[in-house]
């Protein structure tokens, strides 16, 4: 009898502590939140969410004619280059800045190719962006994971002074662009500026072999707030070169068409998804 009394004994115990373990633990996971998507990779951000403002931004750009090959190449489809054979390079200095870190503002140099074109779905005009080069790590990164924009890592000079314009793009031992222009008058007041969205196309590989991309879309960006506080025309010239994974080299320039020197402000906010490659329909 005093064995059996034991055995009670022990089991009640048992059952006690367990009961009071399973009680704790659903304790803890009530008390514990549910995950929220995060917004970026890694426990802590990289980047700050959108919007983000860029503020006295100085941007040199240059437009001039190359052939429709050259466009044929650099642009996918089912975006249409223009019929004018134009094509768009610019360099400058930015301010940005974000709404969840208004007091932190990241300065540094960028340079880009852009084609102006048509989204033939809805014959809306655009500017297609070739390729980026940054001399930020934290504006390759948003750039790329969540627009989209084809930004790389680069050696970039860029000077205003004296009335003249200098830049430079060096990437891999390589120097990839370079501008020079001479500033003409002001134009005062600030004649309109056309602001057409950015259409991007967004490839992310798959982490499996032989695999489709996980994303491939094309997607289209526009700034706002957009305002030019100041206008330069400019006669500038400008060289391309090509290194080992950019043969800028191979764009054509055939004449230069304007230039201009800006001082601006934009935002840029999300973009739109206008066109899945991945999608059956």
């Amino acid at each position: 009898m005093p064995s059996r009394h034991r055995l009670f004994t022990v089991c009640l115990l048992a059952f006690v502590f367990f009961g009071a373990a399973l009680s704790v633990q659903g304790q803890q996971r009530a008390a514990r939140p549910n995950p929220l998507p995060r917004y970026s990779m890694g426990a802590y951000p990289f980047f700050p969410a959108p919007p983000h403002r860029f503020r006295g931004n100085r941007i040199f750009s240059i437009v001039f004619k190359t052939t429709p090959e050259v466009l044929r190449e650099l642009v996918p489809q089912p975006l249409v280059p223009n019929s004018d054979n134009l094509l768009i390079v610019y360099i400058g200095s930015l301010n940005a800045s974000s709404v969840d870190y208004s007091t932190r503002t990241v300065s540094y140099h960028e340079a880009g190719i852009l084609v102006p074109v048509v989204f033939p779905r809805t014959n809306a005009p655009g500017t297609f962006a070739v390729s980026l080069y940054l001399d930020t790590p934290v504006g390759i990164a948003a750039g790329r994971e969540i627009w989209g924009f084809p930004k790389k890592d680069a050696k970039l000079t860029f000077s205003v002074k004296d009335g003249q314009v200098s830049g430079t793009v060096e990437r891999l031992g390589t120097v990839l662009l370079r501008v020079n222009a001479k500033l003409e008058n002001k134009v005062e007041p600030v004649p309109d500026q056309r602001e057409l969205p950015f259409l991007v196309e967004k490839l992310i590989p798959s982490a499996r072999r032989n695999a489709p991309p996980d994303v491939w879309e094309l997607v289209s960006v526009r700034t706002t707030d957009s305002k030019t506080n100041e206008y330069w025309p400019c006669t500038g010239s400008i060289q391309l070169g090509s290194g080992p994974e950019d043969p800028l080299g191979r764009i054509k320039v055939l004449g230069i068409v304007r230039a201009a020197l800006v001082n601006n402000d934009f935002s840029l906010d999300y973009g739109e998804i206008i066109h899945d490659y991945l999608s059956r329909q």
